[in-house]
């Protein structure tokens, strides 16, 4: 007696063409948990709201996606080969791990938007005057931490820095860069910023020296518009300066252009003095009144290792001119909120996302079941 099935063609090839998106969405679960656990820029974050209140927070979600894509890797061939078979106990087992995938991606990005008002109310700015004043030096996790902050946010600033440099508004008709001018462009104007590390960055950049050349009689423009404060009804891609003369004026105050966003503490470089680290080391003998990784960097720098421009910048008394050209001189907290607020969109918006993406499948597969019939023959000569 022989068994045959049939029915449901269509969603055999739905639910196959889903199986394949399965094992994407797997590598697509792996590089999140791995990317947001080993990228240095990303998984001091994670450690920073796990250590705030002892709880795993964005880190479970970071395993949760790696656990999650792990099994899914395993379990994917159970949907393709159950839709080619019409097999009802594999498609069935499909159906089981796919409610556990959505599951797991609800809980990923429910997990995320529960937390997503944990530092709400300036509760960053005070985390991280805390921490710099009371527990830098004092508990293991918290110079690293610090150190990453003060590095990443310094050292993002440098990649910019040299697309300011070389890229800005030169041979804007190669799409490369037509795209990072008007990144730029639009990256100052939303962020009220100039430049990188200030509007300096343009003294002797490319787009300055190509301005030069093509007129030498004309007062060439020092910044770009963008740069400049600027009026009711301007746009990033039409900027529009509350005063263009001003604002081409060295030492313009920031009512007529943009200033420069650094990084050292939570409210800023002041947050060390007094702090169990400075008195430490003035009990030693060392006078000390920043870390390197709040001094401006050179290349060669590391989270790990920072590398100070001026050796000397963590000497310097608070203040002093030196101090100001040398250090950081801006709180990391208001940057620092803005990258924990886009760590939590991209659980959230992946989980969700994923989530409905398994709900797709769990309807195709139970369509699928229901659509199945299978016949015994019984042979003529039986």
């Amino acid at each position: 007696m022989a068994t045959e099935r049939d029915g449901g063609n269509c969603l055999r090839v739905a639910v196959s063409i889903f199986s394949i998106y399965y094992w994407i969405s797997a590598l697509a679960h792996v590089f999140l948990g791995l990317w947001m656990l080993l990228d240095p820029k990303r998984n001091y974050i994670l450690d920073l709201v796990h250590f705030s209140e002892n709880d795993p927070l964005l880190k479970a979600s970071a395993y949760v996606s790696l656990v999650c894509g792990c099994a899914q890797l395993l379990v994917g061939f159970l949907g393709l080969c159950g839709a080619v078979n019409r097999s009802r106990f594999l498609l069935l087992m499909f159906v089981m791990f796919l409610i556990c995938t959505f599951l797991a991606d609800v809980a990923m990005g429910t997990l995320s938007l529960f937390y997503k008002d944990k530092f709400s109310n300036n509760y960053m700015e005070v985390y991280l005057k805390n921490l710099t004043a009371n527990r830098y030096s004092r508990d293991r996790w918290v110079m690293p931490l610090m150190d990453t902050i003060q590095f990443y946010i310094y050292s993002l600033k440098e990649n910019v820095r040299e697309i300011v440099k070389s890229k800005y508004g030169v041979e804007t008709d190669e799409p490369e860069n037509r795209m990072l001018t008007q990144f730029i462009d639009k990256l100052q104007f939303y962020e009220r910023c100039c430049g990188s590390l200030g509007p300096s960055d343009y003294i002797g950049s490319r787009w300055s020296q190509s301005g030069a050349m093509e007129s030498e009689e004309m007062e060439l423009p020092l910044f770009p518009v963008s740069c400049c404060t600027q009026i009711m009804g301007a746009s990033a891609l039409n900027p529009l300066a509350k005063s263009y003369a001003r604002c081409q004026q060295f030492g313009a105050n920031r009512q007529w252009r943009h200033p420069v966003h650094q990084c050292c503490g939570g409210v800023g470089p002041l947050d060390y003095k007094d702090s169990f680290w400075y008195i430490t080391n003035t009990l030693r003998g060392t006078r000390s009144f920043v870390p390197p990784s709040c001094c401006k960097q050179a290349q060669a720098g590391r989270a790990w290792a920072p590398v100070p421009i001026d050796p000397m910048c963590i000497t310097y008394r608070y203040l002093s001119s030196p101090y100001t050209t040398s250090v950081n001189t801006v709180g990391c907290s208001d940057r620092l909120m803005s990258w924990f607020n886009e760590q939590i969109w991209i659980f959230v918006g992946f989980g969700f996302g994923s989530a409905l993406t398994m709900m797709l499948g769990i309807s195709l597969s139970c369509c699928l079941i229901s659509r199945i019939h299978i016949y015994h023959v019984i042979p003529e000569d039986y």
